[in-house]
């Protein structure tokens, strides 16, 4: 679906907590759904599938092929879901498995040239976990899985899956240590938090793990805390507030 989005549409998409830079016309493809409220300034490849949920903030870099949770803190330089070299071919270059690459075929009179239609292009998706944490300019390779509430340090290249709540670093990333004990983890992924909304918890009571928990299930429990339940926001969605800005 192509959606004509203009250099006003930024404005319109926020008025429904969206704050997407899609400032022209895109195509999307109709895995596409983000949960508001969020804030992207990456760069979105919207011909691949791309979720994003609540409360994410991502302040640059290139997602492809993505899904990502709630809570998550992304900072710029962060790139996802890029393929890697077909290192059983004869070479590595894209006019090995695209027919005109940046117009060059056209331009050199080479017309009509038939490329092979199995490579694996973007058919593994990145998938980030809730409440994750991305540093500067870390790669994460197609086809991981970053577990909830891991810290993924800046310029690491993530090359294995993370588990939930583990600290990572490095070129490939290692893990270094985990953020919690396996009580205080096992309690964090069983409340499963992110279902909830945090302005509904003080402010303080993040900085204390035992007693944020203690007031969120027992919040829950008593019935003074409920699911946060927005809204999801297709292709569809999208395309009524490119053509109604009313």
């Amino acid at each position: 679906m192509r959606i004509p989005f203009d250099p006003a549409s930024p404005g319109r998409l926020r008025r429904f907590g969206l704050g997407l830079a899609f400032d022209r016309p895109a195509d999307f493809v109709g895995e596409f759904a983000v949960e508001s409220p969020i804030e992207v300034q990456a760069t979105i490849d919207t011909s691949m599938p791309c979720r994003i949920g609540a409360f994410t903030t991502i302040a640059g870099g290139r997602l492809r092929h993505v899904a990502i949770g709630r809570y998550c803190t992304i900072a710029g330089g962060v790139e996802t879901g890029w393929d890697d070299a077909p290192l059983d071919w004869a070479t590595t270059s894209p006019l090995a498995r695209e027919a005109d690459p940046h117009g060059w075929a056209t331009l050199t009179g080479h017309r009509g040239r038939l490329v092979p239609g199995d490579f694996p292009t973007g058919r593994l998706a990145t998938t980030i976990g809730h409440d994750v944490w991305i540093g500067q300019g870390a790669f994460l390779r197609p086809g991981i899985t970053v577990g909830d509430g891991a810290l993924i340090a800046p310029r690491a290249v993530v090359s294995r899956d993370v588990p939930p709540y583990a600290v990572v670093e490095g070129a490939p990333a290692r893990i270094v240590r985990m953020r919690f004990d396996e009580a205080t983890i096992a309690r964090l992924r069983a409340l499963a938090w992110w279902r909830y909304c945090l302005f509904q918890i003080p402010a303080e009571l993040c900085r204390r793990v035992p007693d944020f928990l203690d007031h969120l299930e027992e919040g829950v429990r008593n019935g003074a805390i409920g699911p946060y339940e927005s809204g999801w926001f297709g292709p569809p969605d999208l395309m009524d507030i490119a053509l109604y800005p009313g």
